[in-house]
């Protein structure tokens, strides 16, 4: 069996939905050849601070996996065998943002380093991204150890802690404070860091700065330390509020409403995704 530990992130208020589909989910696992072996919850106001709680969580116990599930997201029924059986240490479901043009929160990197979003792709296809959101991530156990062992944790003069790979830190780095304000010189940002000096609690995986999301960070040090990843888009989610989702169908259908639309093979395919049934 595989051993998978859950890492289950709230946002606000859960939708009863979530919690009808999770347990029976769980309930399920042993029917997909899947160990449930323990699950966590950060406790913090921040999103970064909850993720990073989970895998210390996560990294104590004995599972090889660690299937992220938002609170806001509706993995199907044999969804995490799927994710597993694409044998990836960082692989996710598919799903989209609830506001129109409902746009896969999937994304690639463009030479500016900023992300635009997927396209083009066929769905059932595994196709590589540079980044993509957390709610339907399965993530193997090496991904954080190879993290943690190739990456130095540093602290900034604001009392913020990060983590660098260390082949691109160049020099000595200085055991005491020498506090300066952020400058830039020839189009270059020039910051001051050190050992860091106090306790900074679980390892700073996840991290907000200069205005991206807590889960940026986290695939750009994955991508450092040798893991790709990838996602299924077999495996689409239902992005949930209280009333209503938005999912794969959504999109198509508002997408259909827009052009003079020729059906494709890719728009109207069917992916089977297997379900247990109690016969």
């Amino acid at each position: 069996m595989d051993k998978v530990f859950f890492g289950v992130i709230s946002y606000g208020p859960q939708p009863s939905a979530f919690w009808l589909q999770y347990s029976t989910m769980l309930a399920l696992l042993e029917k997909y050849d899947i160990a449930f072996v323990g699950q966590s919850n950060g406790k913090s106001m921040r999103a970064d601070g909850n993720r990073n709680q989970v895998v210390q969580s996560f990294l104590k116990s004995k599972a090889d996996w660690l299937m992220w599930v938002d609170t806001d997201n509706l993995i199907p029924l044999g969804g995490i065998r799927r994710l597993l059986d694409n044998q990836k240490t960082f692989v996710t479901g598919l799903y989209y943002l609830k506001h129109e043009p409902y746009h896969p929160v999937a994304f690639w990197r463009l030479p500016s380093g900023a992300y635009q979003t997927i396209k083009d792709w066929t769905r059932g296809e595994i196709i590589p991204v540079d980044m993509a959101g957390m709610g339907a991530c399965l993530t193997h156990r090496s991904v954080f150890e190879d993290i943690q062992k190739q990456c130095t944790v540093l602290q900034k003069g604001n009392g913020g802690t990060f983590a660098m790979h260390k082949e691109r830190i160049y020099g000595k780095i200085p055991e005491k404070p020498k506090l300066s304000l952020p400058s830039i010189t020839n189009g270059v940002y020039k910051e001051s860091v050190f050992v860091p000096d106090m306790e900074y609690g679980p390892f700073p995986f996840f991290d907000f700065g200069f205005g991206r999301s807590e889960d940026v960070l986290f695939y750009e040090l994955a991508a450092q330390c040798g893991h790709k990843a990838w996602c299924d888009t077999s495996v689409e989610c239902d992005h949930i509020n209280q009333e209503w989702a938005v999912n794969g169908e959504t999109r198509r259908n508002l997408i259909r409403s827009r052009k003079e639309y020729i059906p494709l093979v890719k728009d109207v395919i069917e992916v089977e995704m297997e379900e247990y049934v109690n016969s």
